[in-house]
């Protein structure tokens, strides 16, 4: 990861919001949040730029581990995995 390291990453956009650039894009991803009402957590990430912002993949589950393990298995940006793309990412300022 450009910009800073992955596993900090990692822990930082698990619990709250931070922003990257990849391919020339910049995406914002939202964290992990608790819905109390039904009982699930969510991890989105959005792609911004001057004209759209929309939300681009979205995980949910009962539990954080499963959220997240559905994060790093899942399709995230342009097709690719988390992993497949981490090292061409940039953690940037939002």
């Amino acid at each position: 990861m450009k910009g800073g390291n992955v596993n900090e990453f990692i822990d930082h956009s698990t619990y709250e919001e931070v922003a990257v650039m990849y391919n020339g894009n910049k995406y914002f991803f939202r964290g992990l949040l608790r819905d109390e009402k039904i009982g699930q957590y969510t991890y989105e990430i959005e792609f911004w730029s001057d004209d759209v912002t929309e939300s681009i993949y979205c995980a949910a589950a009962k539990t954080e581990k499963e959220c997240m393990e559905k994060f790093f298995n899942d399709t995230i940006i342009e097709g690719k995995k988390f992993w497949d793309i981490e090292k061409d990412m940039e953690w940037v300022e939002w």
